[in-house]
This record gives structure tokens, C-alpha cells and sequence, in this order.
């Protein structure tokens, strides 16, 4: 039985393919600006003001709704990128990759973890420490901010 190898990849091969994998969380982020420019705006005091009939609870439930889906893409970007990158990248076991990618995010966030508290910044719930350190919670898990969540 002879052993299966893998085709030889260019260096533009290898990009073009990154490329495309880049797309899959990037298309999802202009569908959740859209979404959350128009809930923010319409939901917004001064353009209630200007258009009284925007303060209508159910509209403004709406609009809120509409916020919250467009800022899951930013809350999320960088768990994105992790299962998204090795699913582009892998030729096989897709699946495999993509989970391979959360784990390995969920366990640097694990290991910054552990470094905070091994410099005695961890555990704390003073705002002015956590926010001092760039410190969030991600994934349940207290670790330096990497994402561009909207605050």
C-alpha cells in the first residue's frame, strides 16, 4: 500500500487559499454592522426625539434585538477567527480543525489566566484593576481583552 501524499502548495496558493478564509467571519461582519447601526441609530434618544413614534416600546424592543445580533460578530471576532481559520486552511478532518482552533483560543485564554494570577493581578473584582489590565471575561474566563467588543 503505498503512502497518500499531499500536493505541493505555492506560496500564492497558500495566501489566495488564506484569503478565502478570512472571508467566512468578514462576511458576517457587515450583515451584524448593518444590524447594528440600525438598531443603535433608531434606538438612539435623539433620533426619538426627532421621531416621537420610534418610542413605541415594540420598535424600540425591536431595535434593540437588532443591536444585540449586529454586536454578537464583534463581541465574538476573535472566537471566530480561531474556528474559522482552520477550517479554510485544513485539506481534511474540517471538522477536527475547527474545534482543534476553540480549544487551542479557550487554552491561551486559560494560560493568561494563570499568569495573572501568578502576578497576584488575579483574582480581584475591582473595576479599576480589570479595566487598568485590559481584563474580560471571555468565554467565562477572566483574560486579557483580545477581541473589539463594543462597549
Amino acid at each position: 500500500m503505498t503512502a497518500k501524499t499531499a500536493p505541493k502548495v505555492t506560496l500564492w496558493e497558500f495566501f489566495q487559499q488564506l484569503g478565502k478564509t478570512f472571508m467566512l467571519p468578514v462576511a458576517l461582519l457587515s450583515f451584524c454592522g448593518i444590524m447594528l447601526g440600525i438598531g443603535s441609530s433608531l434606538s438612539s434618544h435623539d433620533v426619538i426625539t426627532l421621531i416621537p413614534v420610534l418610542g413605541n416600546p415594540v420598535l424600540q424592543a425591536i431595535f434593540t434585538w437588532m443591536s444585540k445580533i449586529g454586536s454578537f460578530a464583534f463581541s465574538f471576532l476573535p472566537v471566530m477567527f480561531c474556528i474559522a481559520i482552520p477550517l479554510g486552511l485544513a485539506r481534511e478532518n474540517k471538522g477536527v480543525a475547527a474545534f482543534a482552533g476553540f480549544v487551542g483560543y479557550a487554552v491561551m485564554n486559560l494560560a493568561v489566566n494563570f499568569w495573572l494570577t501568578n502576578k497576584g493581578i488575579l483574582p480581584t473584582t475591582d473595576a479599576a484593576v480589570l479595566k487598568a489590565n485590559n481584563i474580560q471575561s471571555i468565554l467565562g474566563i477572566q483574560s486579557i481583552d483580545t477581541g473589539s467588543s463594543v462597549r
